[in-house]
């Protein structure tokens, strides 16, 4: 049991992709603040360098003036433009000082060239660690399926082997496989084959993902009416059913039946058994 709680705790601790994906959208939203400000700073800190050089087209490119457009959007070559800027600035401040230029705003651009380059590594980190995550939250559930799931399933089975709708319970999609039959559409008052070789043996759990009333059965062919071993399936609602149990006619065509007024959507998959 202490395994059991060991390994249901490891997995709960992985982070889930969602959780993953918004630290990097706020790494992300990080660096444009930065950004932001680093533009701003470098469009105030021009006025005061134009006041201190006036018409002095090769102090002002010292500073930059001619890469700026170039590194305005780009964080990684933001990092460097920001220190050249701040270097310049520092060699330059008594004359910049007598022209009203603050020496905090001088100063920001260190300030912010710092800020910026780590920003942009914690980003880089971020995109860096999702694939390792990922990699650690499929061993974590992987051990929960295997350590934990599977021998429950299995116990549930032995101890409910005379009682089908017990039995059912304990069953789970096939892990390596997709979908019998998945659709996002089947058009008002249609009947539509949606696999044509069903396995006759197999367990089916099937969703009704949609908002109307669909029915379910296994015929030679679409042509073949409703028998009444179909099974109704409402709208938001899974139900696990045996093949054989809405076969007719020796068929092994799984066919649906939208009888409503507007469009279906199912999700169909064979169950481990």
């Amino acid at each position: 049991m202490a395994d059991f709680a060991a390994t249901i705790t490891a997995a709960e601790n992985v982070q889930d992709d969602e959780t993953v994906v918004d630290q990097q959208s706020i790494k992300t939203q990080v660096v444009e603040d930065i950004m932001v400000q680093a533009r701003k700073q470098f469009q105030e800190l021009k006025y005061f360098i134009q006041k201190t050089f006036p018409n002095n087209t090769n102090i002002w490119n010292k500073f930059g003036f001619d890469d700026y457009n170039e590194v305005r959007a780009n964080a990684v070559k933001m990092i460097p433009f920001l220190l050249k800027v701040y270097k310049i600035a520092d060699k330059n401040r008594p004359a910049l000082n007598l022209q009203g230029c603050a020496n905090t705003r001088i100063d920001a651009f260190n300030l912010l060239y710092k800020d910026l380059a780590n920003a942009v590594t914690d980003q880089d980190l971020s995109k860096n660690d999702r694939p390792i995550i990922t990699r650690y939250r499929h061993i974590a559930l992987d051990n929960l399926f295997d350590n934990f799931v599977t021998p429950t399933r299995e116990v549930g089975k032995l101890i409910y082997a005379d009682n089908p709708a017990m039995y059912m319970q304990f069953l789970l999609p096939k892990r390596s496989s997709a979908a019998v039959a998945q659709s996002t559409d089947i058009a008002a008052n249609t009947q539509s084959a949606v696999f044509q070789d069903v396995n006759t043996n197999a367990v089916l759990e099937i969703k009704n993902t949609g908002t109307t009333p669909l029915t379910f059965y296994i015929a030679p062919d679409e042509s073949t009416p409703a028998p009444t071993n179909a099974v109704a399936i409402a709208p938001a609602t899974t139900q696990v059913v045996n093949a054989q149990d809405i076969i007719t006619n020796a068929g092994t065509v799984l066919v649906i039946w939208n009888q409503g007024s507007v469009a279906g959507s199912y999700i169909v998959n064979e169950m481990e058994t």
